[in-house]
């Protein structure tokens, strides 16, 4: 047996999309096989019923008709033996349904209560002994009474069908049977053309179905072509984007996948160049605390002494906050999930976050636009309130002194939008997508308190964590005045 990891049988395997195809053919043709062959059985047997229940129906009014005139199981009144021998010989329309219809040959026979035929509407078994039969020996008894016999000895000769009715008397007992006989050859091109109807149709579905089969499977296998050229442009070292799938969109989320994972490979000059920014951030704060210390070890006026120790406190408070931040954004990126989500009332939250800093607001003579509708989402209060702490210190850092605040807060397409856009200088081409890296920032504005001076760079970050905990998303976008930042977050 050949080793299917052999090289031999690469070359031996069918296409993935034709291997598909073939079960799939299979498939359809074996269940269209076996759903036509049970529905062709079962046209037969259904015509057959339904004329069996229409001869029940006029077995019985028959028998009830002639029941009056029946005395010791003979007819006692000719004109209804009369009406009996030509029933069904009525001429009747020769065509039904487009089909040409065969003339009708129905049979009447009455036997009494002992089984021997008395009357026959075509003089074939008067005197007979039909007791044995089972329409006469059932109906006899009380029972449903009907058969099916071949109407000749001879091969193939077409079957006729037999339905008996009681007549009974007016005390009710039985005192004789009426049996109407009717060949089913009368059916038959009926059935033939309820079998070639569903025939025709099913071989077309099931054409329809292979198509529709191989449109499919050439799709997939489309789809699993542009996948692999794309994981071989991977191998190869482009830098290609992911392809998009608008039918099998996991192929998209699988090569999303794979781009996101290589990108997590080539994070490790990224997380390099992080270090070294980190370093320097590090660097910087030690360097001035160090030349501070130096300096204090000589003689100083008072004034100069302070100066240098409000230098030490200021970097070692920024030590203090970096170290913060990276602490606070660790763990967040350690949680695979928020562990303990309650309903949040985000209008209350800004309103409360609001008030918390009205003093500043008040100093900087902000003027405040809101329009919060009441919106709740389910996530953790004290974490959106620190993420919206962020964005507002760094809107506040960005405008200038009596510039105008907005904050709205509405239900967009079963999201809550959470929009806030401030006057000041517009954010540069090149920072909007580095917006929420670490450590980069950009330099305050002119005329703000903190001009020229740059922020840790990690407040945005932590800002993009706590969204991504709640299923949020973050956008920035440039106004003809100002900046404005848009959070998307799923509404309760």
């Amino acid at each position: 047996m050949l080793n299917p990891s052999h090289p031999l049988w690469r070359h031996l395997r069918l296409p993935f999309a034709l291997r598909l195809f073939l079960l799939y053919f299979a498939f359809v043709g074996l269940t269209g096989y076996l759903v036509l062959s049970v529905l062709a059985e079962q046209i037969k047997p259904g015509f057959r019923q339904a004329s069996e229940e229409s001869l029940i129906d006029a077995s019985q009014h028959l028998a009830d008709l002639v029941a009056p005139h029946l005395s010791q199981g003979r007819l006692t009144n000719p004109q209804v033996e009369q009406m009996l021998r030509q029933y069904g010989q009525r001429s009747a329309r020769p065509e039904l349904w487009g089909l040409q219809r065969t003339p009708p040959d129905h049979r009447i026979y009455l036997t009494d209560q002992l089984g021997i035929v008395q009357f026959d509407s075509k003089d074939l078994a008067v005197g007979a002994d039909y007791s044995r039969w089972n329409d006469v020996y059932r109906t006899l008894r009380g029972l449903y009474g009907a058969r099916s016999s071949p109407a000749s000895d001879q091969p193939g000769a077409p079957t006729v069908m037999h339905v008996a009715a009681p007549v009974r008397a007016s005390d009710g007992q039985i005192i004789g049977v009426l049996t109407l006989a009717k060949s089913n050859q009368s059916l038959q091109p009926f059935i033939d053309r309820s079998e070639r109807y569903l025939l025709e149709r099913g071989i077309a579905l099931m054409l329809l179905g292979l198509l529709f089969g191989g449109l499919l499977t050439w799709r997939l296998q489309s789809g699993l072509n542009r996948l692999r050229q794309y994981i071989q442009g991977l191998h190869a070292g482009l830098r290609l984007a992911p392809p998009k799938f608008r039918l099998f969109f996991e192929f998209g989320d699988l090569a999303t996948a794979l781009d996101t994972f290589r990108a997590k490979l080539e994070g490790k000059a990224l997380r390099d160049e992080a270090l070294q920014t980190l370093t320097h951030e590090l660097k910087s704060p030690l360097t001035a605390i160090r030349a501070a210390t130096e300096i204090l070890g000589n003689p100083l006026p008072e004034a100069d002494r302070q100066k240098f120790l409000g230098h030490i406190r200021n970097e070692s408070d920024r030590l203090n906050r970096l170290s913060e931040q990276l602490l606070a954004i660790s763990a967040l990126e350690q949680l695979p999930h928020l562990p303990q989500p309650v309903p949040v009332a985000l209008d209350l939250l800004v309103r409360q976050l609001l008030e918390s800093n009205s003093a500043r607001l008040a100093t900087m003579q902000v003027q405040l636009q809101l329009e919060l509708t009441p919106q709740q989402l389910a996530g953790d209060a004290s974490l959106l309130r620190q993420a919206l702490q962020h964005l507002l210190d760094n809107a506040l850092d960005f405008m200038p002194s009596g510039g105008w605040l907005r904050l709205t807060l509405q239900s967009q397409q079963q999201k809550l939008c959470l929009q806030l856009a401030n006057q000041g200088p517009q954010i540069p081409d090149f920072a909007l997508a580095r917006l929420g890296e670490k450590f980069f920032s950009l330099p305050r504005p002119a005329g703000s308190a903190n001009a020229g001076r740059k922020s840790t760079g990690l407040g945005l970050c932590f800002v993009r964590q706590v969204l991504a905990l709640h299923q949020g998303d973050l956008q920035f976008e440039n106004l003809p005045d100002g900046v404005q930042i848009s959070i998307w977050l799923p509404s309760l």
